[in-house]
């Protein structure tokens, strides 16, 4: 195996970046909203759903961004402009929400920038050798990223302040873009980048397949789990269990690292046991594994009182819920082939609908109901994503013909022939009408030669007679 490219590991580097940024707020939270009285919460799930909010634009507007731009400008640029806005978040904070609202939309957009940018530039930069090693690397570089941040926030929290991490991550991402810019002109972009989208007709028709909508759901909830597990965290530990901010570093750095992990090895798992069994069957198993053990985990974690054991279980959690990605992730490629982009398009749609309304629940009916009532509704959604999902994988084969990227077959004009197939009209001379054909490839109007019929120059006269007197 190869050493990564230098364009792949400014990839890994900005997408780290991007992912850490995001997981800044949620801990800053609760030091602010103990000075000002506030509720660390409800500031996450404001924030949390305007973010989404905007990512929810960036996953639109991805795709005509992409043609328009090379992946190593569009990269550069979204980059530089979400750690712009990083530096007013500390500003915008200490303000009214609204501000700060409206602020996280842009940050949002252009965070949300980062993973199809990422992807545009390892298609132009990267030779086709080294594709397999950087995907699996720009995959595991947001886990990467929530972990650092974890580990970091709350360290820097508590010894320089809680400013300083929304300023060291801005410092990385815009150092990350200069050095995106640096980099030598790409290749030029493969035709695959700029084919045509499917049109509105054809996402109807798509959404008659019962597999296609059960995709669309398990889309669905898994990202209200991710708006939980990269957002609320935090705010479980402290507001459920009393644990300071201090301690979050601990608790919380290990999850993304197992969830990085799982994704892996469900891969390998799943590869292995493809050879001897049918594709679908391995779907179903990594789908079953990745719904019903985060389930368990957050039944469980509803009976546990030791903020070491719910640790330990929201690892698991996390990490089992990496099994999806040998599940509901790989089922896009079985499903659509080589369409697989546009319909995990649209269903990152869903996702990020998902993350929209997902903060606001979580902290209203943790405020109602507390944080026991959260993790049950969450374990609801794992089951019935599984469930729903799980039962319908068997149609892959027959939801997969509707992706076809087979040209059509369009039928050429048949010639309209009125060629009389009976016996013809007979004429009051007793002879036999001819056939009228208006065939292209017959008759006067044909762009094939045709023979005129000559006559002897002694018949000419008698026949002028005889038309004459026919027309008398």
């Amino acid at each position: 195996m190869g050493k990564p490219s230098l364009p792949t590991i400014l990839a890994i580097c900005a997408l780290a970046a991007n992912y850490g940024s995001r997981s800044v707020l949620p801990v800053v939270s609760h030091v602010i909203c103990s000075d000002s009285h506030c509720s660390a919460s409800e500031l996450v799930g404001a924030s949390a759903s305007a973010f989404f909010a905007g990512d929810l634009v960036a996953q639109l507007a991805a795709k005509p961004l992409v043609q328009r731009y090379s992946g190593q400008q569009l990269l550069s640029l979204g980059t530089a402009a979400w750690a712009a806005v990083l530096l007013l978040v500390p500003l915008a904070v200490q303000g009214p929400m609204l501000g700060l609202l409206l602020l996280k939309l842009p940050f949002g957009f252009c965070c949300g920038l980062g993973y199809p940018a990422a992807h545009a530039l390892l298609a132009e930069a990267v030779p086709a050798a080294e594709k397999g090693l950087a995907v699996s690397l720009i995959v595991s570089a947001s886990a990467m990223g929530a972990m650092i941040s974890n580990f970091i926030t709350p360290q820097l929290v508590d010894f320089c302040g809680w400013p300083t991490p929304f300023v060291l991550f801005a410092v990385l991402g815009g150092a990350t873009a200069v050095a995106i810019r640096m980099l030598p002109s790409s290749r030029p972009k493969a035709k695959a980048l700029v084919a045509e989208t499917a049109d509105w007709e054809e996402l109807l028709v798509w959404s008659k397949e019962p597999l296609i909508l059960a995709i669309y759901f398990a889309m669905y909830a898994s990202g209200v789990a991710n708006a939980f597990l990269y957002s609320f965290v935090p705010s479980l530990f402290v507001e459920a269990y009393g644990a300071q901010v201090s301690d979050l570093a601990w608790l919380t750095a290990a999850a993304p690292l197992c969830n990085s992990v799982c994704c892996v090895l469900s891969g390998i798992l799943a590869d292995r046991l493809a050879k001897s069994w049918p594709t679908h069957r391995c779907r179903m198993l990594m789908q079953l594994l990745g719904t019903a053990l985060p389930a368990l985990c957050l039944v469980t974690i509803c009976s546990s009182e030791s903020r070491f054991s719910v640790s330990i279980l929201l690892t698991l959690w996390m990490g089992t819920h990496g099994f999806q990605t040998s599940g509901l992730t790989a089922l896009f490629h079985d499903v659509a082939h080589t369409r697989a982009s546009e319909l995990f398009a649209i269903g990152n749609v869903f996702s990020k609908f998902a993350g929209i309304l997902a903060g606001p629940m979580f902290s209203r009916n943790a405020a109602l109901w507390g944080w026991k009532c959260v993790l049950c509704g969450l374990s609801v959604h794992y089951a019935m994503s599984g469930i729903v999902l799980i039962s319908l994988m068997h149609r892959s084969k027959e939801a997969g013909k509707l992706f076809s990227t087979e040209e059509k077959l369009h039928t050429k004009p048949v010639a309209l022939k009125m060629e009389q197939t009976s016996t013809g009209r007979k004429t009051a001379g007793g002879q036999e009408e001819p056939t009228v054909s208006l065939s292209p490839d017959s008759g006067p109007c044909s762009e094939l030669p045709h023979k005129v019929p000559s006559y002897p120059p002694d018949q000419v006269p008698q026949m002028t007679q005889r038309r004459g007197r026919a027309l008398g």
